[in-house]
């Protein structure tokens, strides 16, 4: 299931692209090779626009920092299946603009 984040008390509407940073803690104990959290731009999917983290091993905290496209203020999330305990913290670090 894939779910909108709304970031326009974030970003001003000239942002063109984020540095996103992720920070995911699945604390579930057991190996699942699908834990992933994937990101996309607010747009219609298209799987070469996705980006993610897998915590795919047992209490592993893996990090990441993505670019991703704005479109409308916007980004969009998806928890694959095999979470249990999961902790995400996100932060935008950096924006992205068009000359």
């Amino acid at each position: 299931m894939w779910f909108d984040i709304d970031l326009s008390t974030l970003i001003g509407a000239s942002v063109t692209g984020i540095l996103l940073f992720a920070a995911l803690t699945d604390d579930e104990g057991n190996y699942d090779a699908n834990r992933t959290l994937f990101f996309h731009p607010y747009e219609a999917f298209d799987a070469g626009k996705r980006v993610w983290s897998t915590a795919a091993l047992a209490n592993s905290k893996p990090t990441m920092i993505v670019p991703i496209p704005i479109i409308d203020q916007k980004i969009t999330a998806r928890f694959s299946t095999g979470f249990n305990d999961v902790y995400v913290v996100l932060s935008v670090c950096g924006l992205l603009y068009e000359y």
